[in-house]
C-alpha cells in the first residue's frame, strides 16, 4: 500500500483521493489548539470541525461525516466513551482515537469496549498522535483490539514508560 509523504518527508497514511476528514472533540480549548497545530501542517489531514462535549460531537459527526474523530474522554454533558459508542454504532465507517490525560489498564480496556480504534495520552501527543493516526488508518476494516500508542498503561500491548 503506497504511503503519502508529509511535508517533512515522512510517510503518514495510505494514499487517498482526499485528505482524512478529522473532527477534534475536547472541552479544553488548549488541547484543541495543540491538536490543531500538530495536524494543520499535515496535508493528508483536513480538520473539518471542533466540538466541546460528547453531545456536540454526535451532532458534528452527523453533519460533517468525518473519517476520524479525535475524542477526549472526560467532558461535560456526554463523556467521550459514551459518545464513541454512539458514533461507532451510528457511523461505523468513522474511526475514533481517544486523546486523554488518563492512562492505565482500565482506561485502555474502556476505550476498547467503547469501540475506539486507538488511544493517545495527552502528555505524549506530539510524540504519538501522527503515528497512532497512521496505525488506525492502516488497520484493516475489521474491528480489532489493536495496540494503542501513547503509554496507554500497564496491560496495553505498547506500554510506554
Amino acid at each position: 500500500m503506497a504511503l503519502i509523504q508529509q511535508r517533512d518527508g515522512s510517510a503518514l497514511k495510505p494514499s487517498r483521493q482526499r485528505p482524512v476528514k478529522t473532527l477534534i472533540v475536547d472541552d479544553s480549548s488548549l488541547s484543541q489548539g495543540a491538536i490543531r497545530l500538530l495536524l494543520e501542517r499535515q496535508r493528508e489531514v483536513e480538520i473539518v470541525g471542533f466540538a466541546s462535549d460528547g453531545e456536540e460531537a454526535l451532532a458534528r459527526t452527523e453533519a460533517l461525516r468525518p473519517d476520524l474523530v479525535l475524542m477526549d474522554i472526560q467532558m461535560p454533558k456526554l463523556d467521550g466513551l459514551s459518545a464513541t459508542q454512539k458514533i461507532r454504532s451510528l457511523y461505523p465507517e468513522t474511526r475514533v482515537i481517544m486523546v486523554t490525560v488518563n492512562h492505565g489498564a482500565e482506561v485502555y480496556q474502556n476505550c476498547i469496549a467503547s469501540g475506539a480504534a486507538g488511544l493517545v495520552v495527552k502528555d505524549r501527543l506530539y510524540q504519538d498522535l501522527l503515528a497512532e493516526i497512521r496505525r488506525v488508518l492502516l488497520a484493516s476494516c475489521s474491528e480489532e483490539s489493536g495496540s494503542f500508542a501513547g503509554g496507554a498503561g500497564e496491560g496495553s500491548p505498547q506500554h510506554a514508560d
